[in-house]
């Protein structure tokens, strides 16, 4: 692992696998590190021949942190509610601006992007902010924010932010066991003895919950999407030059697969239209 310029911040990253693999980006989700996933997981893309690349985003592990920026998260709902813009550090848009940065900085033109929760909507914000990053698309139980979509459950919005009792490493270990088994798949038992380790070893690599409550905040753009239409809603904190208006994409089906259509790009001076396509996946073995 280690830290490189990207975006204007310091990222800490991993890059495995064949230099000349395809690459395929990963993104974490909210307040999880990039070892946050077992190492098999990683292991399995570069044995496949996949350039692996992982990295702690902003606020968590080893990258660049916030320290002191507090937001006040009731105060935040309201400006939003009230179509003012909130007082935060960052979007999610900057996050993704991170991801496609790294690519950037490793000189690499695109790649498969992939995210899991929060890292999810992070990687559908590169694949429609950052088109010409995106070789394609892969969002893993995550969501586009659309309000009519239904909500998790109340064992699992707990999950999320509900802090532990103290920051004692045991009990940090403890809430997040407590944590994941809200969440956790009924498909498959739930190793405790294994993910316990895995804990304890992010525990001890960087424990920071100040900046879950930044990260949390960043949540502040939404997506509507009515069947042949997604539109991006982006907040009042970003770039008002870049967005003056929500941003459109076409969409059409074919079979259980959405094919998104963003605006052009240019490429080397070239201007080229690019389909982005989601595909339901039932099942991934590595």
């Amino acid at each position: 692992m280690t830290r490189i310029r990207a975006n204007g911040i310091e990222l800490e990253y991993e890059d495995i696998g064949p230099r000349d693999g395809v690459p395929f980006l990963y993104i974490n989700g909210f307040g999880t590190q990039l070892t946050g996933w077992p190492e098999e997981y990683a292991q399995g893309f570069a044995k496949a021949g996949l350039r692996y690349i992982r990295f702690d985003n902003r606020d968590v592990g080893l990258t660049q942190k916030w320290t002191g920026q507090i937001p006040d998260l009731k105060a935040v709902g309201e400006a939003l509610r009230e179509g003012r813009k909130p007082d935060i550090p960052y979007t999610l848009d900057d996050m993704a601006a991170d991801a496609a940065g790294l690519l950037d900085a490793l000189g690499i033109e695109s790649a498969h992007i992939s995210g899991a929760s929060m890292g999810g909507m992070i990687a559908q914000l590169v694949a429609l902010n950052h088109p010409e990053k995106a070789r394609s698309l892969i969002s893993i139980f995550s969501t586009t924010s659309d309000r009519s979509l239904p909500p998790s459950s109340p064992e699992a919005q707990a999950a999320l932010v509900t802090r532990p009792p103290s920051s004692d490493r045991d009990a940090v270990v403890a809430h997040s066991l407590k944590g994941r088994r809200a969440y956790a798949s009924t498909r498959w038992p739930f190793d405790e003895a294994r993910l316990s380790a895995l804990v304890g070893r992010n525990f001890d690599r960087s424990y920071y919950p100040e900046g879950t409550s930044r990260q949390y905040s960043s949540y502040c753009g939404n997506y509507t999407f009515d069947g042949r239409t997604l539109t991006t809603i982006v907040d009042a904190n970003c770039d008002p030059v870049r967005f003056t208006a929500p941003q459109v994409r076409k969409v059409r089906f074919d079979g259980e697969r959405m094919i998104l259509t963003p605006p052009p790009a240019k490429l080397d001076g070239v201007e080229v239209t690019r389909e982005l396509t989601w595909e339901r996946i039932s099942e991934m073995s590595l």
